[in-house]
Formats: C-alpha cells, structure tokens, sequence
C-alpha cells in the first residue's frame, strides 16, 4: 500500500512534467479508453446466458465479478480527474512561485505560501480577478492530497456549492469550470508583451507627471469640439522640442494600448467561447486581403489597425475610437511636421504629401487637440493597467514588501 507522503510525491512528481495541453491529452485519451472498456463490458453482460454457467449461482458468482470492473472503472475515473486537478493546479502554482522569486527572492517559504493563499496583509488578493477561481482550485487540490478528497471546512465557507465532509464528485467537471480562468492567469504571467510593457507604462505615468504644465489646458477644456474659440487663437502654445516629447508620448500610448488589451480580448473570449485562446471570429476581410486570428499569439502578433476588428464585444471597446495608428506610424516614422506660427502638426501617412493638402494621406490637427486624444489615451491606458494589474499580474509586483 503507497503510503500518503509517496502517493504526493508521486502527484507533484506527475504535474511538473505535464502543462495544460499535457494534461487535456491525458484526459482524452483516459476518456476513451474508459469508454471502450466500458462499452465492452456492457456488451459482456448484455450476451450473458444461463448455458454458458454450469447452475445460477455461477451467473450471480460472474455478473458480481462484472459488477467489481465497473466499479474499478469508476475508481480509475476518479484518479484520473484527481490526477488532473492537482496538475492544473501545480501549473497554476508554480507560475506564482515564479513571479514571487522574480521579484522577492529572499521570501520564505511559509511568506510565500501566505501571499499564495491570499492570507496576508501586504496583497489583498480577495477582490482580484481570478483570485476565486485560483483559490478555490487549490483549496480542491489539498482535499484530494491530503484529506481523501473530502471536503475541508475551508472550501466548504469558501464555496457554498461544496459541502462540508462530504467525498467531491464530478471533479472532471470542476477541472473544465475553472480551467479557462487559471489557465489565462497562467498565460498572463508569462506573456512577453505585458512583462516588456511594464517598463514603457512606468516611464508614461513619469512622462505625464513631468509635463503635467503642458497638458493642463485640455485637462481643464476637455471637450475641445464645444469651446468658443475653436478655430480662433488657440490658450496653448509651444515650442517645437515640447511638441516632439508630447508626441512621443502618444506614440508609446499607443504602442502600449495595444499590448494591453490581451487581457481585455481573452476575458471575452472566455465569456464567448470558454477559452481566452479561442475567437468566435476568426477572420476579418481588409482591403489588402484576409486576415487570421486563430489564437491570442497570432491575435498579439497584428498591427492595431487590424486588432481592433477582432475586438468587438470586450471591455472599453468604444475607447478605441480615441486610438489612430496612422497618427502612431507617422510619429514613429517622423514623417510630421510643426508649424509653430499656428501651433499645428501635419501627420503625413505617406511620402511627399504637401501640408496643404487635403488628401487623405494627411491629417492636421492642434496641438490643444492632440493633447486632449493624449490625455484620452492615458486615462484609457490606466484603465487596462488596473486591469491587467488586478487580473494577470496578481503576485508579480512589488507590492507586498518595503521596497521603493
């Protein structure tokens, strides 16, 4: 008989070798393995007639011993989901131990498993997105551990649905409830883009700050579309080399923006199709031809331009409209010129397009206007931060220690 510190050992041993892909594999095809055992031993029973047994009670002796290989097969079900359940939560655990280590290497194990837990006062995880469906499959990965898949007090005044005592049922059902939610948080935490945008987000939130005297006006005369002197003197004027930083700005907005609304477009997905990494809509006609999104890594790989037609349905959806990535290339390819007589910025979408032009290739706009769509852009940006914080960045930051 394995003894139960073995048995554990052999589970953590079985889920660090397994990702989620792995672990849906290993369920299908145990799946259909059951099935075919299953459907061959109802056959057997269904054919069984009293001249192939000497007397009845052979037959009773026969059908018991059926009876016991269903039951088996019952009890390699079981296994099997628990099995899956402690992978699923290994894979979830082990990426939170990563961000912690990542920026707190000299926690202790029992700090760690605190903030993992969400019982300590330097996080308050509680009200964050994700944390529920995350604690809840760990609070079900220790009941299948260590208390013989009963139900512990803890999960019981957790989750209303699980009652105290009692054996958990239907766990591959739970694995499938809870597996879309962890799983993005998993993938958020190492997702590339959003670990690489942290540092451009941190260096905006200063930019702001630091040219706060240059954005006050269309802080105060937000509605730039309304005001009385429009299309008269314009109350800001600047010097070319301010203009330059200003725009910089807006570009890495919305470089970042872009980033960002992983998150947003994987919480959708889930709520349309039960998986962050499957789109209802797949693709999209431009004028260039089809394009594809069949995966959230594809979905990241696109320009903005072509983003935002995969994005109907989610979060700050109309926010979108303050976004034009043509702005963005003509900025990052320094292809605009200042006029500072007018105080006005000419975006040149293609080469030598003259500035009084009214072709399509250009677009001229005020600078008390782009620094309104700046301050737009910056409030949308904090908005997906707060998000993205909350949701996949959960115990990756530095807020639960005294650093600066």
């Amino acid at each position: 008989m394995m003894c139960g510190s073995s048995f554990e050992s052999v589970l953590r041993n079985f889920s660090l070798r397994v990702g989620a892909e792995a672990l849906d594999e290993f369920r299908s095809h145990l799946k259909k393995s059951l099935a075919s055992s299953e459907t061959a031993l109802q056959d057997r029973y269904s054919s069984l007639v009293d001249d192939e047994f000497e007397c009845l009670e052979h037959r009773e002796h026969f059908e018991g011993a059926l009876s016991d290989e269903a039951w088996q097969l019952d009890q390699i079900k079981y296994l099997g989901d628990s099995l899956a359940i402690v992978g699923l939560y290994r894979l979830v655990e082990t990426q939170l131990t990563k961000a912690i280590l990542a920026n707190h290497p000299s926690m202790g194990e029992k700090e760690k498993a605190a903030v993992i837990a969400g019982e300590t006062n330097l996080v308050k995880p509680r009200k964050l997105l994700g944390y529920h469906a995350a604690n809840e499959l760990r609070l079900i990965n220790n009941s299948v551990k260590h208390e013989d898949s009963k139900v512990t007090p803890k999960l019981a005044r957790g989750y209303r649905s699980w009652k105290m005592g009692e054996r958990m049922e239907n766990l591959d059902i739970h694995y499938d409830r809870l597996k879309p939610e962890v799983e993005f948080h998993s993938y958020l935490t190492g997702n590339s883009h959003l670990r690489n945008s942290a540092v451009t987000i941190n260096n905006i939130y200063s930019d702001i700050f630091s040219n706060e005297e240059y954005f006050r006006p269309s802080i105060f005369l937000s509605d730039y579309s309304e005001m009385p002197f429009k299309g008269k003197k314009s109350p800001l004027r600047l010097v070319s080399e301010k203009v330059g930083v200003i725009l910089n700005i807006y570009k890495d907005l919305v470089e970042v923006i872009s980033k960002q609304y992983i998150v947003i477009v994987g919480l959708r997905n889930i709520k349309n199709s039960k998986s962050y990494d499957v789109f209802k809509k797949r693709t999209v006609h431009m004028s260039w031809g089809a394009i594809s999104a069949n995966n959230l890594a594809e979905f990241s790989s696109l320009d903005l331009g072509v983003k935002t037609r995969f994005m109907e349905g989610c979060l700050y959806y109309n926010d979108l409209k303050a976004i034009s990535s043509r702005i963005r290339n003509s900025i990052a390819h320094n292809n605009w010129e200042y006029n500072e007589l007018t105080q006005k910025v000419t975006f040149r979408f293609t080469k030598n397009v003259d500035e009084k032009s009214n072709h399509k290739n250009s677009q001229t706009k005020t600078m008390l206007e782009i620094n309104s769509e700046v301050i737009n852009l910056f409030r949308l940006m904090h908005k997906l931060n707060t998000v993205n914080y909350l949701f996949g960045c959960f115990y990756g930051h530095r807020d639960f220690g005294n650093e600066d």
